[in-house]
């Protein structure tokens, strides 16, 4: 399989290195192409993945499009960039694993899985919880009713995520599309709406930006349908990292810390910690499965959709001071 990297930093370094670590570089995929316009972002990947050396490097995507004979396309770009990456891909019948946010509004969201669908391709968003053990276990439990009928979710995301809105393009708004909630929140606010299946009717949110251009601090309060009410908290301004996410039923608990400590409240009310968990893959290898008919594609972008819905529904309370 051909496939392009649009996009060299952290996140694309990231997915290369499992390809590498996990031998599929030249026998599942060859990266033929990387683009990027900061050079320097180019170099250093170049040199953490020498095995790149001979690539074809691009400055602009519509080069890379309009050169390149591909299968596949990575996009791990800057958020307000991935729409037209996207689109752009689309058109010339690439299937596409793009960084989350998927995009950053609603209407670009909309156009993406009607093109999706139109084109017969895949697009599958990075949204890595949806292939851990702890939440593969949480979603079977959920949806295998073990936990009743379900009250309440709660999630809250802590990081030193302040300096990158500072000092980065992750605090720009024509780059980033927002701040937090629409970065590494975002994997809370999927995680949420895919262990619920919960369709998000209401949401207050109070967000603060302190000294910089984007939300860095945003607590969500929010009515689902059935009766189910939950709150997400994102605070970007904390010296560590750390994240818990909580599902209450009628019949038990599930609470997972850090992505991968799992405790679980059956129906006497006493909590115990799951012994035999599902394994879980990377979401670049579940790319890999899915083109290659393995399995069926995870995370369609109706879940950038879905994410993004309730973003901007955030937004628009947090700015407007109303549900």
């Amino acid at each position: 399989m051909r496939l392009a990297v649009i996009g060299s930093g952290s996140m694309a370094q990231a997915h290369i290195k499992v390809l590498q670590d996990k031998g599929f570089l030249g026998e599942r995929a060859d990266i033929v192409a990387l683009c990027d316009p900061d050079k320097q972002s180019l170099e250093k990947t170049l040199k953490r993945f020498p095995q790149l050396e001979k690539v074809n490097l691009y400055e602009n995507y519509e080069e890379l499009l309009e050169k390149e004979e591909l299968d596949a396309a990575l996009i791990a770009s800057p958020h307000t960039c991935h729409y037209e990456q996207l689109i752009g891909c689309l058109e010339k019948g690439i299937h596409i694993l793009v960084e989350k946010p998927m995009v950053c509004s609603v209407a670009e969201a909309e156009r993406v899985v009607q093109l999706a669908e139109e084109k017969g391709l895949t697009v599958m968003v990075a949204y890595q919880r949806r292939f851990m053990p702890a939440f593969l276990y949480a979603k079977e439990q959920i949806s295998s009713g073990k936990l009743g009928k379900l009250l309440f979710f709660t999630a809250y995301q802590a990081q030193n995520w302040l300096p990158a809105a500072l000092y980065s393009w992750r605090g720009e708004p024509h780059l980033s599309g927002g701040g937090q909630i629409n970065d590494s929140g975002s994997h809370l606010v999927h995680a949420m709406l895919w262990l619920t299946e919960a369709r998000p009717l209401e949401v207050f949110a109070y967000m603060e930006k302190e000294e910089a251009k984007v939300d860095i601090l945003s607590a969500l309060a929010i009515k689902f349908n059935d009766g189910i009410l939950g709150s997400v908290g994102i605070i970007g301004d904390n010296p560590g990292w750390g994240e818990e996410i909580g599902v209450w039923g009628k019949k038990g608990a599930i609470l997972i810390r850090d992505g991968w400590q799992i405790i679980q409240q059956g129906e006497d009310g006493k909590y115990f910690t799951p012994q035999k968990l599902p394994e879980g893959k990377p979401p670049i290898e579940a790319f890999l499965d899915c083109l290659e008919g393995k399995e069926e594609n995870k995370v369609p972008p109706v879940w950038g959709l879905r994410v993004i819905a309730l973003t901007e529904a955030a937004w628009r309370s947090a700015e407007q001071g109303t549900p």
